[in-house]
């Protein structure tokens, strides 16, 4: 058996496995108490923090719905508003102006103080003067102004065209439309409106 000669200046190719010492300092092992506190802490601070940044974003997404919603809301009640207004003056009208074609209806004489008011509108000493009104009317004004009639210079004159309760003038150079589509057309274009007394 040959005996092999072992070099002392080399190291072998294995080295025996050794348990290492307990008390040998550790480089890395498990955290203490303190720094678990402070991971912990931070986590919080963290989670925190993140939870109020998604919260407020939730928050002032629902803010805009909500105003967008409130606006739209606002809108339809304002132009719901509006169609009310619309419908409740548009009744008002054919009211009044069955009101006004009854009332003449059953008293007449309320031609008289239109026509007193429609001669007061003409211009100082203005003559004469020619009150068209139909024949119903004009009976009715040469029996209660005959006098004021003379006194002013009127000259009454009956029309058949002429729809009752109403009256033109007309001087040399002046023309007043005192007929109720005329009045009618004046009170409408006040409110903003526009409509025929025959259409109403």
């Amino acid at each position: 058996m040959s005996e092999r000669i072992v070099d002392s200046g080399r190291k072998p190719a294995y080295q025996p496995w050794q348990l290492a010492s307990f008390d040998a300092p550790r480089t890395r092992g498990m955290p203490t108490a303190a720094e678990m506190e402070q991971v912990q802490h931070h986590a919080r601070e963290e989670g925190r923090e993140a939870g109020y940044a998604e919260g407020r974003k939730l928050a002032e997404a629902e803010a805009q719905r909500l105003a967008a919603l409130l606006t739209a809301a606002q809108s339809g009640v304002a132009q719901l508003d509006q169609a009310v207004a619309d419908q409740l003056l548009k009744l008002a009208l054919e009211i009044a102006r069955r009101v006004v074609s009854d009332a003449l209806a059953a008293k007449p004489e309320l031609i008289l103080p239109v026509v007193q008011e429609a001669v007061r509108c003409l211009p100082e000493f203005e003559q004469p003067v020619r009150v068209l009104m139909h024949p119903d009317d004009a009976a009715l004004v040469q029996s209660h102004l005959a006098a004021q009639a003379a006194a002013g210079g009127w000259l009454i004159v009956a029309d058949a065209a002429m729809e009752r309760g109403g009256c033109r003038l007309k001087t040399v150079t002046t023309e007043i439309d005192a007929t109720l589509a005329g009045r009618w057309e004046r009170v409408l274009a006040a409110l903003g409106q526009k409509q025929d007394w025959l259409a109403a």
